[in-house]
Formats: structure tokens, sequence, C-alpha cells
């Protein structure tokens, strides 16, 4: 079974502009054009569950690059009319949303962060730790990964929201670009 971390190396290569709405705060709007695009049934408006069904559906067919290069311009084009030019505008958004949310941290030195980022990365390992020291019942399997897949979403998101991500974003950029064989949109010009 394919996951969402494999298809985002192909939505990154073919669609960047949609896969850094993905990773900004247009997650959820640039997912449903992915959606949209590759004609991937699912019922959940959940970014996750939509992100796990495209990861299942998609085959990589001709026809679905096609779709998605074609998703890709119209998303460009709607982006533009909303003033955004190109990926380092929709990661500078993403950037600007962290700041927000760090300067309000700040501001009201709230306790609801500290205690989310002590809970969430206590959860993380500790079920880590009794996934690896404990036997799971193979019913059960599914609903645990599931959990610490989520876990280890949000807690790669509070790491994130600390120590940033636009180095990591152009590194990351640069991999995915010399796997494909692709010359990165920013070093192109």
């Amino acid at each position: 079974m394919a996951k969402w971390s494999d298809i985002g190396k192909v939505v990154a290569t073919i669609a960047p502009s949609i896969a850094a709405g993905i990773a900004g705060p247009l997650g959820a709007n640039a997912v449903t054009v992915l959606v949209n695009a590759l004609g991937v049934k699912t019922d959940s408006a959940d970014v996750g569950k939509q992100k796990d069904a495209i990861a299942q559906q998609f085959t990589g067919s001709p026809d679905q690059l096609l779709a998605m290069q074609k998703a890709e311009q119209e998303y460009k084009e709607a982006m533009a009319q909303f003033g955004f030019q190109n990926e380092k505008d929709l990661e500078a958004l993403a950037v600007q949303d962290r700041e927000n949310a760090r300067a309000r941290q700040i501001a009201l030195k709230d306790w609801t962060v500290p205690f989310l980022v002590v809970a969430v990365t206590f959860g993380f390992f500790g079920a880590l730790f009794i996934v690896f020291r404990y036997p799971i019942q193979k019913d059960s399997q599914s609903i645990v990964f599931s959990m610490i897949g989520m876990l280890g979403t949000a807690w790669i998101a509070i790491i994130t929201y600390f120590f940033g991500s636009s180095a990591g974003s152009a590194a990351k950029q640069e991999i995915i670009a010399k796997q494909a064989n692709v010359i990165p949109i920013d070093r192109a010009a």
C-alpha cells in the first residue's frame, strides 16, 4: 500500500505549487484540488484521510500525471489571482503563519502550547516505547499504528513551529529534484 510520503514526492515534482500549498495554511484547499484532479473517491473532509485516499488510489498513470499537471496550472492561476505568483509566495505565507503563531504565544504567555508540546512529545515517544517493548494484538495494530502516525505528524508540526522549516524546505526540494533528475524551479532561472 502506497503512503502519502511517497506520493508527496511525485506531487512536489509534477505540481510544486500544489505541494507548497499542501505544506502551508492553504493545505486543505490544495489537497481538495488534488483529490478533484485525480478523481480520487473519498467521503472524508479530513485532510489526512484525503491524503491517504490519494496515496491508495494513485497509480502514476499518464492520465493521472497529466491531470496533475493541468491542476498545477489551474492552481497557479487561481493563486495568482490572490496575489501568490509562485511557490515561494506560498512558502512565505506558511512562514508568516508560523511567525504569527509564535508572536501570539510570546504576547499572551499562554500555557496551552507548552502543555500540548509536552503531552504530544511524551505521548509519541511513550507510544513508540510501548510498541517496541510489548507485542500488539493483530486486531489492534491498524489503530495503534494510525495513532502513532498522527502523534508523529503532530510532533513534526511542533518541531516545525519551534525551529521553522525554511532551510529544511529548500534542502528537501533539492533532494527531491536530484531524485527526480529535474532542476529545482528556483535554480532553473
